[in-house]
């Protein structure tokens, strides 16, 4: 079979930047009708008759046909030529010929343009066709029509034969088909046809005709279409539905990729991760748009490096540039409209991506020149025709959405910025209307446009705060730092400093000040769920400078006045609350240092959180308040302090303490009166809310599950998540459902663990609670790795590493480096292993985190045995070490051991040691005893390790120590009984899905019984 085409295949189609990816499904479908034909092409060439005397134009049934032409449909950019240009080059490499035609919308006029290059093509690829000019003149002369310079080959004799007209078409598709059956008999042929939608008729109906009078040839046309940009009376649409009916072609929708695989399509570019989910939101699916965005970020951060990554996207609006390339593609589409049509999606891209009738309908009869309501519909109807616009509702709720996000930014670009700001505020006006009894619903839409329409301060605080009551009430927290934000930037107290940081500024009147310190309160939660703590500190600081500055006011103001700002700061305050007077707020004050303290906690800064912590006891000292929730959450906080440091019996006691005055609090009031907003976090803690209790019965479940009380934890726990989804907190429940899961995967029991942390992590994602989102992803690490998936688990606790990173929660940096370690060890990375236990080790010691720096130790140890089995080349579980030791004894089997041995007595002499880590350390140990040949003491600490694990209830545990006690009585010489523990062992492993574990155990199995 010959090689040939018309072009090498090197240089079918175009270059790309990035391989295909997301197509394997319709690559699949695209191989079988490709490959039928090639097998039908094999069975044609051992036939003894010609393929141009065989009966090609008996048609079977058309039941029993296979279409043999397929049609790739989809939007422009979605990867129908890159999947006609793929297939090209994979049977042009089995020895296909290729022949590529595209069509051109200036060009659709031409009778046949889409065939001349193809037939040029096949006769000038190889000679034989030159040849075939003599044998068959006659053929060759009716394609003169098409192909002028022929002529100069034909014979002189041959002359074109009169005919009746009419029958000039039926001789020329006939011609055309002699062309393709005499190509065929060499080999298989592919035909490409790019953008039928620019195809003219006469084209159209020859494609139709060839595809059934070629059926059962080797012979394939793939054609790629813009459904969309197809006129309503193209001759292609009735042609595809009749050749659907004959079974002659297939269409295939080629769909918008997913954002997973736009991640994977621009990977090579390695832009920072809110560059990447940027480029996703605008290329909504499309894969060219999606390139070039990365490209045009890469170009943009390569000519600006000093430009913060998170700040691209803002400077490429700035200069309101796209890509050229996709400006270009959506000028194109928006050139089939009327120019009032434009006009009207132009005003309409102000409103987004979507829009409502009713609101555009408005904007367009209140505008300078006014639309009446049948035109704005006629105008909508031809953006929908053209595939611009979507629509779905029924009724009134009639909804809009552009065809792409792209196209949004690009007609909001093309507006001046006058006009830009007039149509905001246009549509604010409107919205201010429609939601006048109902303000919070629309308060972030109306937010938005009074900010971009230039509206004044006093009205973008009012709904900015409506706005982000709304999304606080919702646990959506970014949104709702967004608009708190927004609200303290514009409130008369608040301005932005070039650094991003807020500053106060003397505010114009006490009710400023009043609003000021609510929103930084709001302000500073939101910043803190988030895990930006610094920022949330520095908000919290300045909230306290705030309440310091009112409070001398205060002091030098009229009686009247102190008790109308009183009465305007208890925003949605209880009498009751407001009756505590000074205690309330020094309350108030105590609970604002502790929350500094938090920013602190999280950073792993004990000593600072303790430091606050006491500021806030001693502000309720020095007003006389005793008892109550304020105290409550100071107890609360000063065990955790003491958890850290591994005092778990003190952290209990706290606790209890907490849980006991918060018990003592009456129910808090549920609603608020009139239009009041929600009670900030603070204030709800001193009107009596439940979610402290659950809080604590949290903690307290976190305490008992760090001592081995694994039972018990489970109990607080659930005690926590009903009291939680009674009151429908979904960020706690987040946090208790992964504290769940946490609890099931320490006692292996894997199959409950799942579907409590995939419940976790829905919520943390839609809450944007990156911290929890980084604990989630380490447990479904731990679990990978447990189940035996070790890359999964390698990829889950990178993922989790990343966000501590970000967050610079250093406890878990140190805690995921040691869970990372197992997975390397497993994986035999040692070097990988011992680089993330330095890592460990030390973060711990800086923070002199006394369980990290034992967690750590523990996995140093179990690494140090890894080691010294890795230099003996021997069984993990086998004590046989080479008699002749390396020449350098401190890198011999036994040195490692000895160095194991050191490093888990040192893990093991620490007090303040988590359970399930010290039940590792003190199972790793028994290992190296009976490594280095003392049986009977590792026999006794595998003994004590079993029943340690039994007593917290760590099953997998449980299950090692019979594979230990297992290996340990078989260099004894009691099978029996080393049988027992196996088969222990295994059950255990097997129950758990521990494919790894119950391998290691069979392996071990077997080479007892073979002894």
């Amino acid at each position: 079979m010959r090689e040939g085409s018309e072009m090498d295949s090197n240089t079918i189609g175009r270059s790309h930047r990035n391989p295909l990816v997301g197509r394997t499904s319709e690559l699949e479908m695209l191989r079988q009708l490709l490959f039928v034909s090639e097998h039908v092409s094999q069975a044609k060439f051992h036939s003894q008759k010609p393929i141009n005397q065989q009966n090609v134009s008996a048609i079977p049934l058309d039941t029993l046909r296979r279409p043999q032409c397929m049609v790739l449909m989809g939007e422009a950019g979605i990867g129908k030529t890159r999947l006609a240009e793929e297939m090209s080059r994979e049977v042009q490499e089995r020895g296909w010929v290729v022949a590529w035609s595209r069509s051109y919308a200036q060009e659709s006029t031409i009778p046949y343009r889409l065939w001349i290059e193809i037939l040029r093509s096949l006769i000038n690829s190889d000679p034989w066709q030159k040849q075939e000019l003599n044998e068959y003149a006659l053929v060759y002369t009716r394609l003169a029509v098409l192909l002028p310079e022929l002529y100069e080959h034909l014979p002189g004799e041959v002359s074109p034969v009169s005919q009746l007209p009419g029958q000039e078409q039926q001789s020329l598709w006939e011609a055309i088909l002699e062309l393709f059956k005499m190509a065929i008999e060499h080999s298989p042929l592919l035909v490409v046809l790019d953008d039928l939608q620019w195809a003219d008729t006469s084209s159209c109906e020859l494609l139709a005709y060839l595809v059934r009078r070629l059926s059962g040839s080797p012979i394939v046309f793939l054609g790629t279409c813009r459904e969309v940009e197809l006129a309503p009376k193209h001759p292609l649409r009735p042609l595809i539905a009749h050749m659907q009916r004959e079974h002659t072609i297939s269409t295939l929708q080629i769909q918008p990729l997913s954002d997973a695989v736009i991640s994977t399509l621009i990977a090579n570019t390695q832009l920072p991760e809110k560059v990447v989910v940027d480029i996703r939101r605008q290329a909504a699916g499309n894969p060219f748009f999606a390139e070039e965005l990365a490209h045009s970020y890469s170009v943009m951060s390569t000519t600006k490096p000093e430009q913060p990554p998170n700040a691209q996207r803002a400077t490429r609006k700035k200069s309101s540039s796209l890509p050229r390339s996709i400006s270009a593609a959506l000028d194109q589409r928006m050139s089939k409209l009327s120019r009032d049509c434009q006009q009207l999606l132009g005003n309409a891209a102000v409103l987004g991506g979507s829009f409502e009738f009713s609101l555009i309908r408005s904007m367009e009869i209140s505008g300078s020149t006014p639309t009446d309501e049948d035109t704005v519909l006629d105008l909508l109807d031809e953006a929908l025709q053209a595939g611009v616009l979507t629509e779905e509702g029924r009724g009134a709720r009639i909804n809009y959405h552009f065809w792409q996000p792209l196209l949004v930014s690009h007609l909001y670009e093309s507006l001046s910025a006058t006009r830009r700001a007039q149509l905001h505020r246009r549509a604010a006006d409107i919205l201010c209307q429609t939601y006048a009894n109902r303000e919070s619903e629309g308060a972030a839409t109306i937010t938005h446009h009074l900010v971009e329409g230039g509206a004044e301060p006093k009205r973008i605080v009012h709904y900015a705060t409506l706005a982000g009551d709304r999304a606080y009430s919702l646990s959506a927290y970014p949104e709702a730092e967004r608009y708190y934000r927004i609200a303290t930037e514009n409130v008369g107290g608040g301005e932005r400093m070039p650094s991003g940081e807020l500053r106060a500024m003397p505010a114009a009147g006490l009710e400023d000040r009043v609003r000021l310190a609510y929103l930084l309160e709001q302000l500073g939660e939101c910043l803190r769920i988030q895990g930006n703590y610094l920022e949330a500190r520095h908000v919290y600081e300045q909230l306290l400078q705030e309440r310091a500055r009112e409070g001398a006011q205060q002091k030098g103001a009229s009686p009247v006045e102190t008790q109308r700002g009183e009465g305007k700061e208890r925003r949605g305050a209880s009498l009751a609350d407001i009756a505590m007077g000074e205690g309330y707020e020094a309350q108030i004050d105590a609970l604002l240092w502790s929350e500094v303290g938090w920013t602190w906690y999280y950073a792993a800064d004990y000593e600072h959180t303790r430091q606050y912590c006491e500021r806030g006891e001693q502000v309720l000292r020095e007003s006389g308040v005793v008892g109550g929730p304020a105290w409550a959450r100071l107890y609360f906080q000063r065990s955790f302090i003491l958890w850290q440091e591994g005092k778990y019996g003190e952290a209990r006691q706290a606790a209890n303490e907490a849980l006991r005055l918060f018990e003592e609090m009456p129910p808090k009031q549920q609603g608020q009166p009139g239009n009041a907003p929600p009670l900030t976090r603070m204030r709800s803690t001193l009107a009596g809310d439940p979610v402290d209790l659950a809080r604590t019965h949290r903690l307290l479940g976190a305490l008992a599950s760090s001592v081995g009380q694994l039972s018990e934890a489970l109990t607080h726990f659930n005690t926590a998540l009903r009291i939680l989804e009674e009151h429908d907190h979904k960020r706690e429940v987040a946090h208790v459902s992964c504290n769940v899961g946490f609890v099931h995967l320490q006692k292996a029991e894997h199959e409950q663990a799942l579907p409590y942390l995939r419940r976790s992590l829905s919520l943390a994602e839609q809450i944007g609670d990156i911290p929890l989102t980084a604990v989630i992803y380490s447990n479904l690490g731990v679990l990978a790795g447990r189940t035996g998936d070790l890359q999964e688990a390698e990829n889950w606790l990178k993922r989790s590493l990343a966000l501590a990173e970000q967050t610079n929660d250093q406890v878990y940096l140190s805690m995921w480096n040691v869970e990372l370690a197992a997975v390397y060890q497993d994986q035999g990375r040692l070097a990988d292993a011992g680089i993330c236990i330095g890592r460990a080790l030390a973060i711990g010691r800086a923070m002199q985190n006394t369980p990290c720096i034992g967690l750590a130790l523990v996995a140093l140890g179990n690494l140090r045995i890894a080691q010294a089995v890795d230099h003996s080349r021997g069984d993990p579980w086998v004590a046989q070490f080479p008699r002749h030791e390396p020449s350098d004894p401190l890198w011999s089997p036994r040195a490692y051991l000895a160095r194991a041995n050191k490093t888990l007595q040192r893990a093991l002499a620490f007090e303040r040691l988590e359970a399930e880590a010290r039940n590792r350390g003190q199972l790793a140990s028994a290992q190296v005893n009976f490594l280095q040949g003392d049986t009977e003491n590792a026999r006794v600490q595998a003994l004590h390790a079993l029943n340690k694990a039994r007593q917290h209830e760590l099953t997998w545990l449980v299950a090692r120590s019979h594979h230990l006690l297992g290996n340990i009585l078989v260099a004894q010489g009691q099978q029996q009984d080393a049988y027992q523990h196996f088969e222990q062992a295994l059950q255990i492993f097997r129950t758990c899905t521990m494919r790894l574990e119950t391998a290691r155990t069979l392996q071990s199995y077997a080479l007892a019984l073979l002894q």
